[in-house]
């Protein structure tokens, strides 16, 4: 995170973005592919879907936990894009984009 910080607000912008488009993206997928595998969603009215619905959570946030690297990763990597075609344009329109490259 201290390298998002250090890009500044396009580094800022661009893990706002990557986090956005990963959650809006894998929870939809999630539970369709819950759907698809088991033919059908939970029933959160009985035990049995309350524990299958804990499982799948449980699953789904440490498989998000472990991809935040590649997340930061992604937003790392997007964040010169981030800086030529967003806050640039709209924060600093004269000033050239000082994010830095690894």
């Amino acid at each position: 995170m201290t390298r998002i910080k250090e890009a500044g607000k396009a580094g800022v912008a661009a893990y706002t973005l990557t986090e956005f488009a990963f959650w809006l993206g894998s929870v939809p997928l999630a539970i369709a592919l819950v759907a698809y595998t088991t033919g059908s969603l939970p029933d959160f009215a009985t035990t049995e879907g309350k524990e299958a619905v804990a499982g799948y959570v449980f699953v789904f946030i440490n498989f998000a936990r472990v991809i935040v690297p590649l997340r930061i990763a992604l937003a790392l990597a997007l964040d010169c894009f981030a800086c030529l075609h967003g806050t640039q344009r709209a924060l600093q329109p004269l000033r050239r984009c000082t994010a830095r490259r690894f």
